[in-house]
């Protein structure tokens, strides 16, 4: 029954980041579209020489950190669910590398 409860816990997690990551991804493709136009990886590789990646193999955090740096996305999100989307993190990474998490951490 223990083992049922921390099978479902991590489901939920897991789930609930699969969707705000991929929600994430859409709402940045169609902001960045809409400002550059289609060719925007190009255009904002060029502009911020940091963004090595393409767009779809970027990592949470970094996908975050785009959302901090890139200006049509800094107005996009207050500052103060960015702070929670950091702190998600760490939560991801558990749940990435097998290890269990709390109920407080899934309702963070």
């Amino acid at each position: 029954m223990i083992i049922e409860c921390k099978l479902e816990l991590m489901k939920e997690g897991y789930g609930t980041l699969y969707e705000i990551e991929n929600r994430m991804r859409k709402f940045a493709k169609f902001k960045m579209e809409l400002e550059y136009g289609l060719n925007w990886q190009v255009k904002i590789t060029k502009e911020l020489k940091y963004i090595t990646t393409p767009f779809e193999q970027l990592y949470f955090h970094q996908l975050v950190s785009l959302y901090k740096k890139v200006p049509p996305l800094t107005s996009s999100i207050p500052s103060t669910l960015y702070l929670r989307l950091y702190k998600l993190n760490t939560t991801r990474n558990k749940i990435a590398h097998n290890h269990l998490i709390s109920k407080l951490e899934l309702n963070e």
